[in-house]
């Protein structure tokens, strides 16, 4: 056997015509040297996609007939077909393109994962790029998945852009016009916004972008400080987090205050005990505990960073943020779904609180205990035993006293009582009264006498302003004597004698000289010369 392999060697069952096979050749030589429509027939197009002829001998799949840009992207992406770096073949082959506009009579469909040009036919490519000049300026045509994905992956790297504001926008408008339509790109970009947030630094757009998680990290903060939160308030925050939705029930429609309340206090006491079973805050066994973990910005795009980006940290909230260092991004937030169990206990404890409050109110429709936690029933039972009792209690019609009047109302009384005396018990308070009365007026004279005796024996005494009860009750107001013993001894209640001076005071004054702020009449200040003055 020979070693060196020859076509006079190689084994066939069908003897070979040789002089057949080079006319075939010189055939296909002549055919080339020619040139000419005919050298279709023999090799095929390099384009995968549709055909359609435009004029004559034009084909729109075509690399001779393309234009000569689109000629270069085809060949760039024929070059770089064997890189192993994608990402960064598509973002040089983007930035080359970035520009570029097109007209295509026909628009190719197109469907892969994770597109690229480089996995599009010419017509495909022209396709993409007359998509993207109508999405430029702001229609919005009716385009394949892929292009569109495309169209986002450009805008992450900010290829066409002038700003990542107006890479925002992009994407925005993308997820509003595309994002129902196509669940997977609206998905996908709800996901992208934030991280494009995020990876260029916009600040001011946290706020709007990440508001789901903020209001997610407000609730944290609340539930971290739990027992200083109303009950009402509390309910309010753990509500949504649960699965039994209390709120939908028969017990809430009729008694929502009452079910705030109670649900609130037995929420509490069902987290204070807890975090004593499992020696952790109650916000962390709801939201999850504290970690820091990989993060893969824009995952699942194609996507690559023109410049390498420095170490920094981006904060959404003092309970979420992202850490860039040494190429790699960390996400530092509270992982959720920690405690599975926890959930459902809260679940549990709302719906037998709904179970309990509802025999207690007399709720006609009755639902079967879940809770298997006979600690946690006892707890609940507990509650509301104990706010019904505030409800009884709140029930009561209250009683006040004005303690300010009590000094007025016991002169009265002792009025009304002396009115119930005997006559001879008033006789004989008569007597003593009138005596005192005589002492005081005689005591009261020879004091004058001693002071001018020339005087008082000269002018003859005028008449008073006030009567004798009157200046004698007076007289016991400025000394500060028990006045109120001598309006009983006299049967005239302390609400008639002030009206009854008040009353000849106001024709020579204008205004009342005595007041009452609860512990009795008084004179008052301004007026005391002038009641004096009259008493003389």
């Amino acid at each position: 056997m020979a070693d060196d392999w020859d076509d006079n060697n190689t084994y066939t069952d069908l003897p070979l015509n040789y002089e057949e096979l080079e006319e075939m050749e010189n055939e296909w030589a002549d055919r080339y040297q020619e040139g000419g429509d005919h050298y279709w027939d023999v090799v095929a197009p390099v384009s995968t996609g549709p055909q359609d002829r435009v004029g004559s001998g034009y084909r729109l799949d075509s690399v001779i007939d393309a234009p000569q840009r689109i000629r270069q992207l085809y060949e760039m992406c024929q070059h770089d077909r064997w890189q192993t770096d994608r990402a960064k073949c598509f973002y040089r082959q983007a930035q080359a393109m970035a520009d570029y506009t097109d007209d295509c009579p026909e628009i190719a469909n197109f469907n892969t994962f994770r597109p690229t040009f480089a996995d599009m036919s010419i017509l495909q490519m022209r396709s993409y790029f007359t998509l993207r000049t109508l999405l430029r300026q702001g229609r919005h045509p009716e385009a394949a998945l892929s292009y569109l994905q495309v169209y986002t992956y450009e805008t992450l790297m900010l290829i066409g852009v002038e700003s990542p504001e107006e890479g925002l926008a992009i994407l925005s408008d993308l997820k509003e016009h595309y994002g129902r339509l196509y669940q997977q790109l609206g998905e996908s970009l709800s996901r992208w916004i934030k991280d494009f947030v995020v990876y260029y630094g916009m600040e001011d757009q946290k706020e709007r972008c990440f508001a789901l998680e903020i209001a997610s990290d407000k609730t944290a903060m609340a539930l971290a400080n739990y027992t200083k939160l109303s009950d009402d308030t509390f309910f309010i925050i753990m509500e949504p987090l649960q699965k039994y939705k209390i709120k939908e029930a028969a017990l809430y429609k009729k008694h929502p205050a009452d079910t705030r309340i109670v649900a609130g206090r037995t929420l509490k006491a069902a987290a204070t005990a807890m975090e004593r079973q499992y020696q952790c805050p109650f916000d962390q066994l709801c939201l999850g505990v504290r970690r820091k973990r990989y993060y893969t910005m824009f995952d699942n795009a194609v996507f690559h960073a023109g410049e390498k980006k420095g170490d920094e940290v981006f904060e959404v909230s003092p309970r979420r943020k992202y850490v860039h260092k040494n190429g790699l991004w960390i996400v530092d937030v509270f992982a959720e779904d920690y405690h599975s169990r926890v959930r459902e206990t809260i679940s549990e404890v709302l719906h037998e609180t709904d179970r309990q409050l509802r025999d207690a109110l007399g709720v006609k429709i009755k639902i079967k205990s879940r809770l298997g936690d006979r600690h946690l029933q006892e707890t609940i039972e507990q509650v509301v035993s104990d706010y019904m009792k505030e409800k009884a209690e709140a029930a009561r019609p209250k009683i006040e006293v004005d303690f300010s009047k009590l000094a007025r109302i016991r002169a009265d009384a002792d009025v009304v009582r002396d009115a119930l005396l005997a006559d001879e018990e008033k006789r004989e308070v008569e007597t003593a009264e009138e005596t005192a009365t005589i002492n005081d007026v005689e005591d009261k004279e020879e004091v004058k006498k001693s002071q001018d005796p020339q005087k008082s024996e000269a002018e003859p005494s005028a008449p008073s302003f006030f009567t004798a009860e009157e200046a004698h009750f007076l007289q016991l107001l400025m000394s500060g004597a028990d006045w109120s013993a001598y309006l009983r001894s006299i049967h005239v209640p302390a609400g008639v004698m002030t009206e009854n001076i008040n009353g000849k005071m106001m024709d020579e004054l204008g205004d009342i000289v005595l007041d009452d702020d609860g512990s009795g009449p008084a004179i008052i200040d301004d007026y005391l010369d002038d009641v004096k003055a009259k008493m003389a």
